[in-house]
């Protein structure tokens, strides 16, 4: 900015530089007109740099206020932007939980009707809600059951599925065997009269253990291999056991590849969550290592199920 002692020095120059031109030129006396004159032509300089000032500071004045305007305005949009962004998640979230819900309606429905007429599944009074088997599972497990007709079936973790796995080996495939792995004796206790009883059907009760899988610790099934070393499965569903936010229900991995048969599918629940999907990522890495070719599929509802199938399987991801 051009200050007062600016001023000073750009008028004295002005009118020095002025007297020594016209003194070079006359070189003689100043005249007292012509002196008058540069006076007066130095003080009109000097009026028109404070003008030049005046406007400078006025024009700062103006860039200032321009600037606190515009910090005001850029406070209040982050201020909005932070707000309509919660929003936006909110509403983000309610539209994915709609999401869900509607896809969900649709499978129940498509469920329904699939087993509408079933000759093996008798029993359909389902609870698909909370924590238990949602529409979805139910489906997949299902379509699986009636197309595949699977004869050795591993269910870790007994529940809603159980009671269609256990209709399908006493009223479908009476030669087929299902083994249900349960930690909680309480929650055997209570489901076991809802489950078919058959002689090709065992109930195994496995407490959980502490372990550390990759660094993280998680909790499988005590002496899980040590009791279903001897078995080749052809469908093992995962979704039972204590879970973990790392590396959960990590027990099917002892059976991976050596306990499966050349044909397989392999369901896991819940698998929008972390843990299951670092379970399932060992489960294909195990199958890569044994050069064994796999097909993959996502299904949807209110929750999510990963179908990990040996590759001439590869249609039930359109089942």
């Amino acid at each position: 900015m051009i200050c007062q002692k600016h001023l000073i020095v750009i008028c004295s120059l002005t009118i020095v530089s002025t007297l020594l031109c016209a003194y070079d030129n006359s070189k003689k006396k100043i005249p007292n007109n012509l002196r008058d004159e540069l006076i007066s032509v130095s003080e009109k300089r000097v009026d028109q740099y404070k003008e030049i000032i005046k406007r400078i500071n006025e024009h700062k004045t103006i860039t200032q206020d321009v600037k606190d305007l515009l910090l005001e305005i850029a406070d209040k949009y982050e201020k909005d932007l932070k707000k309509n962004k919660i929003e936006f998640e909110t509403l983000k979230s309610k539209e994915i939980i709609l999401e869900k819900l509607m896809r969900e309606s649709v499978i129940a429905n498509t469920f329904l009707s699939a087993t509408y007429n079933s000759d093996w599944l008798r029993a359909k009074n389902f609870c698909p809600y909370g924590a238990a088997a949602n529409f979805s599972f139910l489906y997949v497990l299902f379509r699986i059951l009636d197309a595949i007709n699977p004869a050795s079936i591993l269910e870790m973790g007994m529940g809603q599925t159980s009671l269609m796995t256990s209709q399908y080996v006493a009223y479908k495939n009476k030669d087929a065997h299902l083994i249900i792995v349960e930690h909680d004796s309480g929650w055997i206790s209570r489901l076991q009269s809802k489950v078919v009883i058959d002689k090709n059907i065992k109930i195994l009760q496995m407490p959980l253990k502490e372990v550390t899988y990759n660094g993280y610790a998680t909790k499988n099934y005590d002496n899980f291999f040590q009791q279903l070393h001897e078995f080749k499965f052809d469908f093992i569903v995962v979704d039972g056991g204590d879970t973990s936010e790392r590396y959960s229900r990590t027990s099917v991995l002892d059976l991976i590849p050596n306990n499966l048969h050349q044909s397989f599918v392999i369901v896991f629940d819940d698998f929008s969550r972390p843990g299951e999907q670092d379970t399932v990522r060992e489960v294909l890495n195990k199958l890569e290592s044994a050069h064994i070719k796999y097909s993959t599929a996502i299904f949807q509802g209110t929750k999510t199920q990963r179908i990990v199938c040996s590759e001439d399987l590869a249609y039930v991801k359109y089942l």
